[in-house]
């Protein structure tokens, strides 16, 4: 028994695996700001990461924050969101994430910034 739920296990991670994989590529293989991402969490996640990684912080903030609305209690994820809305210059939108993260207990460095 245990060895078929290893087996299963091992699939299913393969498989969630090959479909970010193939997300991700797709995602990396056109401009940011030319790409439709998948629906949900781990499209805006892939959408926002590919665009901070190319330097397009806008695209990123906004693809980052829209991951965040549909995973709101991800302290790691909102202190990224809070960055990138600085770079941006969205300093109300920051200052509201970051009081955010200080309400969750975040005590780290971004939190304790008030903007």
């Amino acid at each position: 028994m245990a060895l078929a739920a290893r087996k299963f296990s091992h699939t299913l991670r393969q498989t969630l695996l090959s479909g970010l994989t193939g997300a991700a590529l797709a995602l990396v293989a056109a401009p940011a700001s030319a790409v439709e991402p998948p629906e949900g969490f781990v499209g805006a996640y892939l959408a926002g990461r590919v665009a901070e990684q190319r330097g397009e912080t806008n695209i990123a903030a906004g693809q980052l924050s829209r991951a965040l609305a549909l995973a709101p209690n991800t302290p790691r994820l909102r202190r990224r969101v809070v960055g990138l809305l600085a770079v941006e210059g969205e300093i109300e939108r920051a200052a509201k994430d970051a009081e955010a993260l200080s309400e969750m207990g975040e005590n780290g460095f971004l939190s304790l910034i008030h903007i």
